[in-house]
């Protein structure tokens, strides 16, 4: 059987209005205020931050497919130089 973390207590927490108010009014209520306050700081940086990762990934396949543009452009203007020069 698995011990209850501190993280199971802030999901927890996090989850339930009710629970969490009952929670803050009979155990320590700056410590867990703090800590639930940090959680929910932590968890928008997260969202923050996948929704930079989604933004990257776009900006890294719009540019790989500029790159592929790019690369054929030279092809055709390599076989046009060719022709040319024959």
């Amino acid at each position: 059987m698995e011990g209850i973390t501190a993280q199971m207590i802030i999901d927890l927490l996090l989850q339930d209005e009710k629970l969490r108010e009952q929670v803050m009014e009979a155990v320590q209520p700056a410590e867990i205020k703090r800590l639930y306050e940090q959680s929910r700081q932590i968890q928008q940086r997260v969202r923050e931050l996948e929704l930079r990762q989604a933004y990257l990934e776009q900006v890294v396949k719009e540019l790989k497919a500029r790159q592929e543009e790019i690369e054929e452009r030279v092809r055709l203007a390599e076989a046009m130089i060719k022709a040319i020069l024959q």
